[in-house]
């Protein structure tokens, strides 16, 4: 598992594996591959990705700068479900990555990201459905007028992905880049 961006809640960033080692990781191969930028078309240009994927059980856990968050099987590279933002919205700042929540009190396990808009989603990591039991149907605006005693015309949004501790989740904030 690579349960939070940093791996563990200490941001060891590392992971022990005994079956890679000096003397045979020239023979490692691609297993498999997955496009974030949708085949559909959409304008051509490629857009900067610094997502560290979340991997919980074999499910991979991905947030696209292309206005998704999306859920694959870590074995095969398929696609178990794929979430639309609305209204052109995109995962923070070069979608750095989402926080992963195991669950409770009735409430669902779910992914949390926030948007170039201010906005923190949580989703069901299930079926990437919107967890009803988060904000307003999943969602939270972290624009409020207390928070934006600037304007609320300027630009809010999260530079690393949100933290979890027990129930609480813990976000930066910084100037937009859009």
């Amino acid at each position: 598992d690579w349960p939070v961006s940093g791996q563990d809640p200490g941001a060891n960033r590392y992971v022990s594996l005994t079956d890679i080692t000096p003397s045979n990781v020239r023979n490692l191969q691609r297993a498999w591959t997955y496009h974030l930028k949708p085949a559909n078309g959409g304008d051509a240009r490629l857009r900067m990705s610094q997502d560290i994927p979340l991997v919980i059980g074999n499910t991979m856990y991905i947030v696209s700068p292309y206005g998704q968050a999306i859920a694959l099987d870590a074995t095969t590279g398929a696609e178990k479900w794929k979430f639309d933002l609305p209204e052109g919205e995109v995962p923070s700042a070069q979608a750095r990555g989402a926080a992963y929540w195991a669950g409770g009190g009735g409430a669902p396990a779910s992914l949390i990201f926030g948007t170039n808009r201010g906005r923190l989603y949580s989703l069901r990591a299930s079926d990437g459905k919107p967890n009803t039991a988060f904000g307003d149907n999943g969602v939270i605006n972290l624009k409020t007028p207390e928070v934006m005693q600037t304007g609320m015309d300027k630009p809010y949004i999260l530079p690393s992905p949100p933290v979890v501790y027990k129930n609480l989740v813990i976000t930066g904030a910084g100037p937009g880049d859009d």
